[in-house]
């Protein structure tokens, strides 16, 4: 009686433990996908806004002189 009481009592543990653990272990490759996507889009997003700085930066450098200086120099 003693031993089936405790295979019982291992089963229910295990069970428990099957019960707590698996929900946890989904939730964080779910988690982490997430986040390896989201780092991804900041990173695209960051290369993005650096490209148009550049950009602006080289059109302030092109019009930085008066329009009419311009049109003298040519």
């Amino acid at each position: 009686m003693k031993n089936s009481r405790k295979n019982k009592i291992i089963l229910i543990i295990k069970i428990a433990l099957i019960i707590v653990f698996f929900p946890l272990v989904i939730v964080y490759l779910l988690l982490k996908k997430y986040f390896q996507k989201r780092k991804k889009i900041l990173e695209k997003r960051k290369t993005e806004e650096e490209r148009k700085a550049k950009v602006y930066k080289q059109r302030q450098n092109n019009y930085s002189s008066p329009l009419w200086l311009n049109f003298f120099n040519k």
